[in-house]
C-alpha cells in the first residue's frame, strides 16, 4: 500500500463504504438484532475505549516531539494550551462557554507564535486561493486494482462499525432521542458508507463518526443538524482557502 500511494489507500476506502453499505442493507432487510447480539454495548464500549487508547501514543508524539526530537519547549506549549482549553469550558459563561476549544485552539496558537515556533514563511508565500489536491480516478492517477488494499482495509468496516455504534449510543445519551430508531441504523451506516466512497474519489481519507466531535456536542449543548452541516460547508470553503492549508 505505501508503495502504490493514495490510490491503493482510495480503493480501500472505497471498499470500507462499500461493506457499510451492504451492512446496512442487511439491517433494512433483516433488522438489527443480530448486531445486537453479536456486539452488545459490553463489548463496544471495551472497543470505543481501545481505539482512544491507541491514539494516546500521537497524541503524546505531537505534543512533545519536533523532528523527531523532544522538545521541551513543545511540550509546556501543549500543556498550557490544554489548561487553557480546560479553563474556558469550566469559567467561561454565554457564547464563549460554548466554543472552549475553538478558543483553547486560538490561545495555542499564539502562544506558539510568541514562543519563535512557527514559520510563517510557507503561509505569506501561499496564495489565498488555492485548488485542494484531489486525487481523481482516470483523471488525476491511472487506474490499477490494488487487491491487497481492498482485502486489508475492508475488515476494518466492522471495527468502525462498533465504534459508529457506540457514538450513537453516545448520541442517544446526550440528545435523549433513539437514533437506532429514527432515522435508523441503517441509515446511519448508509452515510457514513457513502462518505467514505466519496472520499474515495476526491482524494480524501477513510471517513468515520468520530467521538471528538460528539465530545464538542456534549460540551457546548448545541446539537442542532444545522449547526453541523454549516460547520461541513465552512470546512470545504475554508480548504480554497491556501493560507490555511500552508504549511
Amino acid at each position: 500500500m505505501k508503495s502504490a500511494g493514495y490510490p491503493s489507500i482510495a480503493q480501500g476506502t472505497l471498499a470500507v463504504g462499500v461493506v457499510y453499505l451492504i451492512v446496512s442493507l442487511l439491517v433494512s432487510m433483516i433488522g438489527s438484532g443480530w448486531i445486537d447480539k453479536a456486539l452488545p454495548p459490553i463489548v463496544v464500549g471495551p472497543i470505543i475505549m481501545v481505539i482512544g487508547l491507541s491514539l494516546a501514543g500521537s497524541a503524546a508524539n505531537n505534543a512533545t516531539m519536533v523532528n523527531n526530537h523532544y522538545s521541551l519547549t513543545s511540550f509546556c506549549i501543549a500543556i498550557a494550551t490544554l489548561l487553557i482549553t480546560i479553563f474556558f469550558n469550566m469559567f467561561m459563561k454565554g457564547f464563549l462557554g460554548l466554543i472552549p476549544i475553538l478558543l483553547g485552539i486560538v490561545s495555542g496558537y499564539i502562544i506558539t507564535a510568541l514562543a519563535g515556533v512557527v514559520d510563517f514563511a510557507p503561509v505569506m508565500a501561499a496564495p489565498w486561493f488555492k485548488m485542494p489536491a484531489f486525487q481523481i480516478p482516470f483523471l488525476t492517477y491511472k487506474m490499477t486494482w490494488h487487491v491487497d488494499a481492498i482485502l486489508s482495509m475492508a475488515p476494518i468496516a466492522f471495527v468502525t462499525m462498533t465504534e459508529h455504534m457506540g457514538h450513537i449510543m453516545v448520541l442517544n445519551k446526550l440528545t435523549h432521542r433513539n437514533y437506532f430508531k429514527d432515522p435508523g441504523l441503517n441509515h446511519t451506516l448508509a452515510g457514513d458508507g457513502t462518505a467514505s466512497i466519496i472520499a474515495s474519489f476526491v482524494g480524501g481519507p477513510p471517513i468515520t463518526s468520530y467521538g471528538e466531535n460528539i465530545g464538542v456536542l456534549a460540551i457546548t449543548r448545541v446539537h442542532s443538524v444545522y449547526m453541523l452541516a454549516g460547520a461541513g460547508l465552512f470546512a470545504i470553503l475554508f480548504s480554497f482557502v491556501g493560507k490555511l492549508s500552508a504549511h
